[in-house]
């Protein structure tokens, strides 16, 4: 029984590898700023993960990788972005649904460690008169340092809803490739 156990656990950790392996990489340029996700992840704590495909709940996905913007007075900067994710496809369905739940600049292996925060600090500045109200950007300067910047430039809802819609489309069509019989019939759950 516990051989059984282990093993179903082992064909588990494979598919998820599978999945998230299919996620990788994935770039867009937004205009004011790009985006590369090149690293997907399970997070440890992932507590309700259920998988197989015709149905699956993986919570806690990371996509990691990292953003760059053209920034006011600095020119361009990169920063880590990590975007934590939940997706869904349910047995009723034949198509898989992502959430994007969260995101952070934390430090990842995809984007240049040494961001030098110095040179966005405030020094006694008031951007705003400075750059005669060229824009939030700079502002974001020294509210936030170099994140406070790029949240200014970076509009996160079309983040969000790009990532939503490259990942679902890309397990989507995964399964469609892998999967014959009774999903394959209806794409309009």
């Amino acid at each position: 029984m516990g051989a059984a156990l282990s093993s179903c656990i082992d064909l588990q950790r494979v598919a998820i590898t599978t999945i998230l392996g299919w996620l990788t990489p994935i770039d867009q340029d937004f205009g004011p700023f790009g985006i590369e996700l090149n690293r997907a992840t399970l997070a440890e704590d992932s507590g309700d993960t259920h998988i197989d495909l015709k149905e699956f709940n993986l919570d806690n996905v990371v996509l990691s990788g990292k953003v760059t913007a053209d920034l006011p007075m600095l020119g361009e900067q990169e920063l880590p972005i990590n975007l934590n994710l939940s997706l869904f496809k349910s047995f009723s369905s034949s198509l898989c649904t992502v959430d994007v739940c969260d995101f952070d600049f934390s430090a990842n292996e995809d984007a240049d460690g040494d961001v030098d925060e110095d040179q966005v600090k405030d020094r006694d500045f008031d951007f705003g008169s400075l750059m005669g109200g060229l824009g939030a950007a700079a502002s974001g300067f020294a509210g936030g340092g170099l994140a406070g910047a790029f949240q200014q430039v970076m509009n996160m809802d079309e983040v969000k809803g790009w990532v939503c819609e490259q990942v679902s489309d890309i397990i989507n069509d995964q399964i469609k490739q892998r999967v014959t019989g009774g999903d394959s019939d209806s794409d309009s759950d």
